[in-house]
């Protein structure tokens, strides 16, 4: 796939949460890709999230 295939698609992950478990690489790697990744299991304040979720683009949605 290319680079912003994925542009104006959503993308659900669960279980997300874990900063070395698959759902967090594949949500990674489909916002890499261009989708708007929504996830679950995050736990975590969007100040403590890694560099490469940030750069991703990742933020933060209060339930």
């Amino acid at each position: 796939m290319s680079e912003k295939e994925l542009q104006g698609k959503v993308a659900i992950v669960t279980g997300a949460g874990r900063l070395r478990g698959i759902g967090r690489a594949a949500s990674v790697a489909l916002a890499k890709l261009g989708a708007d990744v929504v996830v679950t299991g995050t736990g975590r304040s969007p100040d403590r999230y890694p560099d490469d979720e940030k750069a991703a683009g990742w933020h933060d949605v209060e339930s």
